[in-house]
């Protein structure tokens, strides 16, 4: 049997086959090689930027893009009358949501959306968002965060909260969503409040006057891009060199066995 198959024209529509799929995964792993290199250049910048000092929030406005992920302290009050919940999360084991609010900055006619922290939520037990806003003036410190739309496909399978549902929980952090039914003007990126102190563990339904808990929703991980970068590239070589194979045993007479 020689290293290199005699081909015949027969072969010629597997052959493209073949070098069809192996072209697709090479493909499949070079775009999941980009994403792990372009995960680790974004975490590397959110990590930077979480390191820096917190800045006044009004010395940023205009706020635009360049402004995410970046620490900052903000004044004013918030409005009692909007406010939200986000996302089913657990904390240590309990189920549970985080609580968005409606925040007025002192030195903006733009309302902020803040993400105060995670609360628990019960069976049968219903949250009232206002005991966890204090009154008054209020100095927050956080990290200014990404707006996220849903994708127009899981938008079609889960509902969001509209003018006739306001209390119902948003899946994402949606700025404009937001809104469109709180019907105020609001900032384009939203607030995620980090306390100078974690409070103290949540047990039970927790404390009321500790709620709600610091849970950040940044994850500096680079996912499974590079084990699927690699898996992808295995696929094009697994093609290729059974490809061969195959040709080699198709071109095996029966005098040659």
């Amino acid at each position: 049997m020689t290293l290199l198959p005699r081909l015949r024209w027969i072969d010629v529509p597997f052959l493209v086959l073949i070098g069809a799929v192996a072209a697709c995964c090479s493909w499949l792993g070079a775009w999941q090689l980009q994403r792990y290199q372009t995960r680790v250049q974004d975490n590397a910048r959110i990590a930077a930027r979480l390191q820096q000092d917190a800045v006044q929030f009004d010395s940023l406005l205009p706020l635009n893009g360049l402004d995410e992920y970046r620490r900052v302290t903000v004044q004013g009050e918030f409005l009692p009358d909007q406010r939200a919940f986000f996302g089913n999360r657990e904390y240590q084991g309990l189920s549970g949501t985080h609580l968005l609010a409606a925040f007025k900055p002192t030195d903006s006619q733009d309302v902020l959306v803040v993400d105060l922290g995670w609360v628990p939520m019960a069976v049968g037990v219903v949250v009232e968002p206002s005991q966890y806003l204090p009154g008054g003036v209020q100095t927050l410190t956080g990290v200014l965060m990404p707006s996220r739309q849903l994708p127009v496909w899981l938008a079609a399978l889960q509902s969001q909260p509209t003018a006739d549902r306001p209390n119902a929980t948003w899946r994402t952090v949606d700025v404009d969503a937001i809104a469109a039914v709180w019907q105020y003007k609001v900032q384009p990126l939203y607030l995620e409040v980090r306390p100078l102190e974690q409070p103290s563990q949540p047990s039970g339904t927790g404390n009321q006057k500790t709620l709600p808990y610091f849970q950040s929703e940044i994850e500096l991980s680079t996912g499974s891009h590079l084990g699927y970068a690699v898996q992808w590239f295995a696929f094009a070589i697994i093609a290729v060199a059974g490809g061969w194979f195959l040709l080699q045993r198709a071109n095996i007479t029966p005098d040659k066995v």
